[in-house]
Order: C-alpha cells, then sequence, then structure tokens
C-alpha cells in the first residue's frame, strides 16, 4: 500500500504507527493549501522578504535563494519554512495579483475562459447561428489597443469576386453597406426602405479613381486628369470633364471627336506659333517671315507650319511687314495678289503677285496666319 495518496500526496496514517497526529497534521496543512487554491503570485522567481503564514506562490521556471529548484511548483509558506507541492492539471486557482480566476493546463497557469479554442459559434448576451457565429447583444462593444499602443480590425475574403463588408441595419433591414462588394473597389451603397441599393461611393484602386454618386443620374469622379461629370440619368453615359484654372490651358487631345483633355494649347517653334482649341479648331502664325524674289512678277516662299493641320481644307491670309526696309520703294512689293499657291496640310506657299513691277530689292518681310482643323 502506497503512503501517500495518488493526488494531493496526503500522507497516510500507517499501522502500529507512533505520533500518528504529525502524519495527520501534515496532511491537513497540504488539504489547507490546495483546497481553495488563492495566489499570491504568478511565476515568481525570488522568495518574498516577509510572507504570510499560508500564502502560496505559483513558481517560474528558474527559482532562486530558497526556492532553488523547485521551478514550476507551487510554494506555500508554513511559518517556519517553505512547503513545496506540484499542481495538476485542471486545478483551479484565484490569483490575487490578477484579479482572475486561472487554470492549470499543461503545465502552465491560464486565465480561466481565456482558451476557448476553435468555438464553432459564440453567443453574448443572445445566440448564435450558423451564419452568424458570433453574435453580440450589447449597448456598445470595445475592442482597444494592448502594449503596442494600436489596434487593426481585419476583414478577409478568398478571392476577388467575393465580397467582404460592414452591412448597417435598421430592424435587421440593410440600409448602408461599405467594404468590398464582388471586387478590389471599396464601394459605400445604401438604400431606402425596401428600396434597391444604389452605390454612393467608388475607390477603384485599378483606375486610381474616386466616384461619388446620387443614385439618380449624377455622378461626379476624380481621376489622375482632373474631375469629371455625368448626368445621365439611370446610370454613367458619358464622363465630361470640369475645367478650372488648373487644366483649361494644356495639351488638347480627342478621341472619336469628343474631346478628352485641356480646352486650349499654344506652342511654338522655328516655324512659328500655333493655338490649338477643344473643338478642333488649328490656328497658326508666323511673324517676320521673308518672301523671296523670284521675277518681275512673284515673290514667294513656302512656310512649313508650327502646327500640320488635318487636311487641306484651310485658310491662309499674309500681309506686308512695315518697316524701313519694306517701304524703300514704294512702287515695289506695296501692291500685288497675296495667294497661297499651295495644296497641303505641312506648308504654304506664301506668293504676292503683280503684272511684271517688281525689282530685285531683297527679301520681303511679311505676317501671315493660317486657320483650319486639327482633328
Amino acid at each position: 500500500m502506497s503512503q501517500t495518496s495518488p493526488r494531493l500526496a496526503l500522507p497516510y496514517i500507517q499501522p502500529a504507527q507512533a505520533q500518528k497526529h504529525v502524519t495527520h497534521n501534515e496532511a491537513i496543512q497540504r488539504l489547507d493549501a490546495a483546497v481553495q487554491l488563492v495566489l499570491s503570485g504568478l511565476a515568481v522567481l525570488d522568495p518574498p522578504a516577509g510572507p504570510g503564514v499560508g500564502d502560496v506562490y505559483a513558481l517560474g521556471a528558474a527559482p532562486t535563494g530558497d526556492w532553488t529548484g523547485q521551478g514550476g511548483q507551487l510554494a506555500i509558506w508554513q511559518g517556519d519554512g517553505w512547503y513545496f507541492l506540484a499542481p495538476f492539471e485542471g486545478w483551479r486557482a484565484w490569483v490575487l495579483e490578477a484579479d482572475q480566476a486561472h487554470v492549470f493546463r499543461q503545465g502552465a497557469w491560464r486565465v480561466e475562459g481565456g482558451d476557448l479554442g476553435a468555438l464553432e459559434t459564440l453567443g453574448i448576451g443572445t445566440t448564435a447561428d450558423a451564419v452568424n457565429r458570433l453574435a453580440v447583444a450589447a449597448q456598445a462593444t470595445l475592442l482597444t489597443h494592448d502594449a503596442s499602443g494600436g489596434h487593426q480590425l481585419k476583414l478577409n475574403k478568398a478571392t476577388a469576386a467575393d465580397t467582404v463588408s460592414l452591412v448597417f441595419q435598421t430592424g435587421f433591414d440593410g440600409r448602408a453597406e461599405m467594404g468590398l462588394a464582388g471586387d478590389d473597389a471599396f464601394a459605400i451603397k445604401a438604400r431606402a426602405d425596401a428600396g434597391a441599393w444604389a452605390e454612393m461611393m467608388r475607390l477603384d484602386p485599378a483606375a486610381q479613381s474616386v466616384t461619388v454618386a446620387t443614385g439618380g443620374g449624377t455622378a461626379a469622379r476624380l481621376t489622375q486628369l482632373g474631375l469629371e461629370l455625368d448626368r445621365a440619368p439611370g446610370g454613367v453615359s458619358a464622363w465630361h470633364m470640369l475645367y478650372d484654372q488648373g487644366n483649361v490651358i494644356g495639351t488638347v487631345s480627342q478621341s472619336g471627336g469628343v474631346a478628352t483633355g485641356a480646352l486650349f494649347e499654344s506652342g511654338s517653334n522655328a516655324n512659328g506659333t500655333y493655338s490649338k482649341f477643344a473643338d478642333g479648331t488649328l490656328i497658326c502664325t508666323v511673324q517676320g517671315f521673308e518672301l523671296d524674289y523670284l521675277d518681275s512678277a512673284t515673290i514667294r516662299n513656302d512656310w512649313t507650319f508650327p502646327h500640320s493641320f488635318i487636311d487641306t481644307n484651310r485658310v491662309t491670309m499674309f500681309g506686308i511687314t512695315r518697316s524701313a526696309g519694306n517701304v524703300a520703294s514704294p512702287t515695289n512689293y506695296r501692291s500685288g495678289i497675296p495667294t497661297d499657291d499651295t495644296d497641303s496640310a505641312s506648308f504654304a506657299r506664301l506668293v504676292l503677285s503683280s503684272s511684271g513691277t517688281y525689282t530685285d530689292n531683297g527679301p520681303l518681310t511679311v505676317s501671315a496666319m493660317a486657320i483650319g482643323r486639327w482633328f
């Protein structure tokens, strides 16, 4: 027969044992320490300076002093020395410093109820079900930070085509939803009582755009190019750029005859200056352009436009620049018929012609303008 009990190692009184009270009192001491267990500390390594009789400490892995070699044991102060007891799986204790109940599991003291494992459902104040596996009925729910100072709430979905969102309800009927619904663009939707859902805002990472809509036909979209507006009833038909001082002047562009860039564009090069308009109008100008003497009836030169026209349907005009060199011979160069003697979208042949009254007085300086279309 064993001399101690299997669970608490309580000493048995042996047959014909002398001083039975010693064995009995030792068993009472063990019971007093283990029953209704209260711990003064967890994972303690150093013995306290002035412990109270009956104080119990759960020791850490490598305690010091009088506790050396007793790692993981319960240390009980008996008034005249320490008594050590090994805890068993499933023991419960109240931890004073934590003000919480703990359970000894898998070799460590853990908060009771703190390790719930893989629960199928959890209802707090209400009943959870197969769809709403976590259900909470309360005035408020608090998720706060730990020692790191921050906190993240993460909602995950398997694929882009799935939905992960927050739904706001009235009487368990949806009124607003925000999240990733069917793709990876963040959207906010809303609906009236018994009405259809309408997407009110959309943040599209692929297009790098933000769209705000009324649900009734008017939508605004902010892109890298600027702010666009659509007023199509019942849905978007075509986006129209809104212009301000930042994008009125810039690069004019078009798609299918519809302006997609700035309203006005201007530029210059060695051939002159040009102005492009969003409606397709193109105006090219040059000043100080020289016409050369060809013969007594013709003065001319080819002007390459600073910007090509879309076709030859253009109008070219030019006039003599009034300067000292040009008016030196009134009978020469100051009369004649100015014409554009070419059929090209990239240059004009400026010709000043007469009935044969010109003499070679050097180049004639003129200013010219051509008007047509760039698309």
